[in-house]
């Protein structure tokens, strides 16, 4: 197909449920749509492995380095934990919760602490615990 014809075909797959972030690891491909919805891949294959559905809409999602925990940013700045590991329903997220977060950076060398910014400061946290902020 040339020029119009291709773009048509395009916009026609537009969806309502667009994708806000992704995420991956050498074994897994997360997508996020704005629904609250998180699809995992596996790679190299990329075959659909697991639909996991959050009660919010995700604005980014974040892998610590081993694929166990997932950091997810709702539309209104509030950073909750997914446990992939865990056998229990989804809709269990850790008791960690901070607000006002726009990005969050995992250790490359510990599964389970990484930075958070929240409005001008970065904070640590290290498993559910946050230690003191940097201005």
């Amino acid at each position: 197909r040339q020029g119009d014809e291709l773009q048509s075909s395009l916009m026609a797959n537009e969806t309502e449920d667009p994708i806000t972030s992704i995420s991956a690891t050498d074994k897994w491909f997360f997508v996020a749509r704005s629904s609250g919805l998180v699809l995992r891949y596996s790679l190299p294959a990329c075959n659909l492995m697991e639909k996991i559905e959050c009660q919010f809409h995700i604005s980014k999602i974040a892998l610590n380095p081993i694929a166990t925990l997932m950091s997810v940013i709702d539309i209104n700045g509030n950073c909750m934990l997914i446990d992939l590991e865990s056998k229990e329903p989804r809709d269990e997220i850790t008791n960690f919760k901070k607000s006002d977060v726009w990005n969050v950076i995992w250790a490359k060398d510990l599964p389970d602490s990484f930075a958070i910014m929240e409005k001008t400061k970065i904070s640590f946290v290290r498993g559910t615990e946050t230690e003191e902020a940097v201005p």
